[in-house]
């Protein structure tokens, strides 16, 4: 992105943030006490004390810096951390003063107001980056030294990501593993430096052997003369790809993990689990409690039948689980075999507005409470699917390391319904991968903001 975009982001950002504490404050007030809002003599020391907290927040989460704003799940972080800096200041402050002036019914009443208004502010970000983000003039532009395996598949996961680099061309380099041995390594990365600045590349993706890391100090100064950043990938073999290792050190000594990911850690694993458990709480009591009678009436006025679809599908470790869902279609044999399709005979005219918003699948909240699934997460499919695809794409089994999700990475990219081109199933365990190579709370947050956006858009496998 270029820098005077950054600044103009920023700056909005802050001002937007501000506003939206000032707002809550206000709210709050007029809520708990009732109070005319415009009349605040009594409150305005502590509505200066809030936003000096804030201010302090901000500080010491560095809320508001350049590489924050290079992608959202960070921009979510970052504003989780402050919101909850902040709750603790205020909370100390209170104990200390002991002041009654504020309560702690308003304090509640606050920070509910404060995280809803920063929830909708960050899902509109999120629609306005996925809109701006498009922009040939705010993507990073990037080349990949070499033309062999490794750098083949940089290659690709950067043209897959139009919104954050736009892929320029192979710079130089050799065609096989053998090649980073022979020729002289370092003169023929300095020469692809110099080329990649004369084309105006900011981003330069080097594989490079382990034992060579050592050397590339000599790269920096021709890195920094022509303003190109050198992205090291640690390769062992040409037949090691990005993203299939995960590099750490014992003992000195470089150690591999084939396929490690973040969800391997336990901790991580319960925070998602947590995160699963109070979403789905949310919808199960607040949305499926009214939406669930509702739909149950239009389905049984609509063809006979159960109000839900069950059926078995393949989870974590490939283990079946019953799979809940609105009932869509017409009680037919071939359900557990035929997926749908475009105009298909046995999709009801609910079911067809069902499964074009979605909310067919809001019984699978259930599923994620009883733990059998995950608000986001690679899509489960049906059990002959699994045996299926397993025969024809190697890694398809990957995706069943992590729990089945509502909704997913690859479908906010685009690959979801009907499968029964391969190269769609490919592209959708590609970006399952990559979504258990890369999980983190705030990547969740994301799709579930792409999801809710995608939804209202509409999308053209919704059938």
């Amino acid at each position: 992105m270029t820098v005077f975009y950054f600044l103009k982001y920023r700056i909005f950002v802050y001002i937007l943030d501000l506003l939206i504490l000032n707002i809550s404050f206000l709210l709050a007030i007029y809520l708990v006490n009732s109070f005319d809002v415009w009349n605040l003599a009594e409150y305005k020391y502590y509505l200066l004390t809030t936003n000096m907290f804030w201010a302090f927040s901000l500080g010491i989460n560095r809320t508001y810096i350049d590489w924050v704003f290079e992608k959202l799940e960070t921009i979510y972080r970052k504003t989780a951390y402050t919101v909850f800096v902040h709750f603790v200041l205020v909370i100390l402050f209170l104990f200390f003063t002991k002041d009654r002036l504020i309560y702690s019914y308003f304090v509640i009443v606050f920070y509910l107001i404060l995280i809803v208004l920063f929830a909708a502010s960050r899902f509109f970000m999120t629609l306005i980056d996925l809109k701006v983000g498009k922009s040939a003039s705010l993507r990073i532009k990037a080349s990949v030294f070499g033309k062999n395996k490794t750098s083949i598949k940089i290659a690709e996961y950067l043209e897959n990501d139009p919104i954050n680099y736009e892929f320029v061309e192979f710079v130089g380099g050799y065609e096989s593993f053998q090649e980073y041995y022979v020729n002289d390594y370092i003169s023929d990365v300095r020469a692809a430096i110099k080329e990649a600045s004369l084309k105006h590349v900011l981003e330069l993706f080097v594989p490079i052997p382990i034992d060579k890391i050592s050397q590339v100090r000599e790269l920096l100064i021709e890195s920094e003369k022509g303003l190109v950043k050198l992205r090291l990938i640690p390769i062992v073999a040409e037949n090691v790809t990005p993203g299939m290792v995960n590099l750490n050190y014992m003992a000195g000594m470089p150690v591999i993990s084939i396929r490690k990911a973040p969800l391997d850690n336990e901790n991580r694993r319960e925070h998602k689990r947590l995160f699963d458990i109070v979403f789905s709480s949310f919808v199960i009591v607040f949305i499926l409690s009214w939406l669930y009678p509702l739909i149950a009436i239009l389905i049984k006025l609509s063809s006979k039948g159960p109000v839900l679809f069950k059926q078995e599908r393949s989870g974590k470790d490939n283990e079946s689980f019953l799979c809940f869902k609105f009932r869509t279609m017409k009680v037919n044999n071939d359900s557990d075999k035929v997926q749908a399709t475009q105009n298909d005979s046995r999709v009801t005219k609910i079911g067809k507005f069902l499964r074009k918003s979605s909310l067919d699948e809001f019984p699978q909240f259930l599923n994620v409470f009883m733990g059998d699934m995950s608000i986001v997460g690679p899509r489960p499919h049906m059990l002959k699917h699994t045996e299926e695809y397993r025969a024809i794409i190697g890694k398809y089994m990957v995706r069943h390391y992590v729990k089945p999700g509502i909704t997913g990475w690859a479908q906010v990219n685009g690959f979801r319904g009907n499968t029964s081109n391969n190269y769609y199933m490919r592209k959708r365990v590609e970006y399952d991968i990559w979504y258990m190579e890369h999980w983190s709370i705030m990547l969740d947050i994301k799709i579930i903001f792409l999801t809710v956006i995608n939804i209202f858009k509409g999308e053209k496998n919704a059938f």
